[in-house]
């Protein structure tokens, strides 16, 4: 984005207590998103709406003290993929923790790590 005032221009607002986590170009079909009450979620990106305005979109039902932790974009074919101590674990059949946007998602796969965090 160009502008040409001299303070920028404000693309996010942030409400209080609120966190910008990850900032993803749109260039694969699936967004993985994992929560800290060990939830994960994996739906199809072109269920996400373009808003011009607005208070933004849930993207996953979280509860009060609970909140998304990562999030990843990733292609079908390869996988979802995260560290586990030194090795890279691959889980390509993700059909189980498929849902629809704002849903709350299921408990995570066996064999993921304790930060909760994907491959970036």
């Amino acid at each position: 984005m160009l502008t040409s005032q001299k303070k920028g221009k404000n693309i996010i607002n942030l409400k209080s207590n609120d966190e910008l986590i990850n900032v993803h170009f749109l260039d694969n079909n699936y967004l993985a998103l994992v929560s800290k009450n060990e939830k994960l979620l994996v739906f199809d990106t072109s269920s996400l709406p373009t808003l011009n305005k607005g208070a933004g979109v849930q993207l996953m039902k979280i509860k009060d003290k609970d909140c998304i932790i990562d999030t990843s974009l990733f292609d079908l074919k390869e996988g979802l993929s995260w560290m586990k101590a030194t090795k890279t674990k691959n889980l390509r059949d993700v059909q189980f923790w498929k849902g629809k946007r704002a849903q709350v998602g299921k408990k995570i796969p066996k064999g993921f790590n304790k930060n909760l965090k994907f491959n970036s």
